[in-house]
């Protein structure tokens, strides 16, 4: 048996948004909100300086 998930690292940039986008869609935001309810510690993994401006803060 695998133990349970508890952290989820998203990229940003072709993953968690949309090719020149900085929203989040409708889709995976409820897919990182449903990990959360789960207890999966969410976090975002990239290279860009900052993260904020993503509308991520709002999910």
């Amino acid at each position: 048996m695998h133990p349970p998930v508890r952290l989820a690292a998203i990229d940003m940039d072709g993953t968690l948004l949309p090719t020149l986008s900085t929203r989040v869609s409708p889709r995976n935001a409820r897919a990182l909100k449903g990990a959360q309810q789960a207890g999966v510690t969410v976090t975002i993994a990239t290279e860009r300086r900052a993260a904020e401006g993503c509308g991520l803060n709002s999910i």
